[in-house]
């Protein structure tokens, strides 16, 4: 279990006063920084996670340590827009190849509605849409999809992009649900003061849950979310990720507590 005084943690300085608290951690929420007034605090646990895919995230309740995912795993897909394929024109989906060709057949397609058969077939697709565009998904959840190819010879089709895209899994999380990053348990926290959220990969965006703004943090980037002094603690926060694997650690700094 990590057990620091906050002026140890992440070069962040803070200052006893006469009247206790520290001002040298300023809160940023938004465009609207301000000093906030927190009492000298200790590092109650630490988070890490990776966040795989853009839009997956999840959220963090900072007194008990619980996090959640905010979106689970998604499959990947991609669109194949049908335009005017010429007899010989091919199409490849995941490796499996169609022609087309006068009469349908077992992998040869006429029309539109028998390439969509075509493709059904294929146990390790599903198709979602055919109006306008014909879209495709992964049947596995996951980012495995996103290496399924998109290919064809000709220029009948148009197509999404060379592989299915937008599948992401459920974020890999370090610490969290009652344990810190080093599997120790957390502290029964008395109050939490702030929560310190760094980025080393990859590109976040930080909400509180009070609050309808955020903050777009990229590598190298972050922010302290802290208490008004006296309160109970900051309000849950929530992490969403706009690249693939992005890679966030999250310190909960609380005052005072006793471990369990």
């Amino acid at each position: 279990m990590i057990l620091s005084n906050q002026s140890a943690t992440s070069g962040l300085s803070a200052t006893a006063t006469a009247s206790g608290p520290s001002v040298a951690w300023r809160e940023k929420i938004g465009s609207s920084p301000k000093a906030t007034a927190i009492p000298l605090a200790t590092v109650g646990y630490e988070v890490a996670a990776t966040i795989h895919g853009s839009e997956g995230g999840f959220s963090l309740d900072p007194l008990t340590g619980i996090v959640s995912a905010v979106s689970g795993q998604r499959d990947a897909s991609g669109t194949i827009t049908y335009g005017n394929p010429v007899n010989g024109d091919t199409i490849s989906v995941n490796g499996s190849i169609f022609t087309k060709a006068s009469t349908g057949g077992s992998d040869s397609f006429s029309s539109r509605d028998e390439l969509i058969g075509l493709i059904s077939q294929n146990g390790a697709l599903y198709i979602s849409g055919v109006s306008p565009e014909i879209v495709v998904h992964a049947q596995e959840l996951g980012s495995i999809g996103n290496s399924f190819t998109l290919s064809q010879t000709g220029s009948g089709f148009t197509l999404s992009g060379p592989t299915l895209t937008g599948g992401f899994d459920t974020p890999t999380i370090e610490g969290g649900t009652g344990l810190d990053i080093d599997g120790s348990p957390i502290p029964n926290l008395a109050n939490v003061n702030a929560i310190f959220v760094s980025v080393t990969n990859g590109s976040v965006s930080v909400n509180r849950s009070d609050s309808s703004e955020f903050d777009n943090l990229s590598a190298g980037g972050s922010i302290m979310v802290a208490s008004p002094l006296g309160s109970v603690r900051p309000f849950p926060i929530t992490l969403i990720s706009h690249a693939d694997n992005s890679e966030v650690h999250i310190t909960v700094m609380g005052y005072p507590f006793t471990t369990i």
